[in-house]
């Protein structure tokens, strides 16, 4: 397949996996907390990436991996699944999944403030005029229009939402500059958040039976991660 019909289409893929994950998120959460979610999905998650090595014959590239990068694989780890996606789902928990995704999704526009003060690039004229169209059109969604009420489905939800963006863009900031082989590299990641994960939700009293619809939404909820080029970006 030509190359630039495989990026056509994995990108297709992609949004398609996008365009599901907010009724997968909020389906989950019905029957799981936001810590339990990120336990289930991680989980899967790190299957998933386990299968994939042995099936590509690299399983035991790992461990050279895990001891060459496991500072490195920890504290991304830490930052992304556990903190982002712990501050993410209990976004949806508390805001409509259009509201919880549409602000999320401007993380791009973080990112792109954020590379000012760490990457030290200058913003035009016309990026500030997007930025601020982008977060009125933000503050439209999580008004529900009424801007002068500033009445918002859940304040703490818009505030988790935006927190949210505020790690993934770091994530992807300091991924970039990642050396690791990108399917290396985030299975340590995933390996390396799940005992952190584990702990947490031990310590918040969240290591208990589940119903099994919310283990069925687990692994679904774990498919964005794989559609997200930012993982391997």
């Amino acid at each position: 397949m030509p190359q630039q019909k495989k990026a056509y289409l994995l990108g297709l893929s992609a949004v398609l996996a996008w365009s599901t994950v907010a009724t997968a998120f909020k389906i989950s959460l019905q029957h799981l907390s936001p810590a339990q979610l990120v336990l289930y999905a991680s989980i899967a998650s790190t299957l998933s990436l386990l299968s994939i090595l042995l099936w590509q014959g690299r399983l035991a590239s790992l461990l050279p991996a895990l001891r060459q990068h496991w500072r490195g694989s920890l504290l991304l780890g830490a930052v992304n699944p556990l903190a982002y996606y712990l501050i993410l789902f209990q976004a949806y928990a508390l805001l409509p999944a259009q509201e919880a995704q549409a602000i999320n999704y401007t993380w791009a526009l973080t990112m792109t403030l954020l590379s000012v003060p760490l990457l030290k690039h200058q913003l035009s004229r016309h990026d500030v005029l997007a930025a601020v169209i982008c977060y009125l059109g933000v503050l439209v969604i999580g008004t529900h229009g009424q801007l002068l009420q500033l009445h918002f489905s859940s304040l703490a939800g818009v505030g988790y939402a935006l927190a949210s963006t505020l790690l993934w863009a770091g994530y992807w900031i300091f991924n970039a500059r990642d050396q690791r082989e990108p399917v290396i590299g985030l299975t340590l990641n995933f390996l390396l958040s799940l005992p952190l994960t584990l702990a947490f939700c031990a310590f918040s009293g969240e290591l208990k039976p589940v119903a099994w619809q919310g283990l069925a939404g687990a692994p679904m909820s774990a498919a964005w991660k794989w559609a997200s080029p930012s993982y391997c970006g």
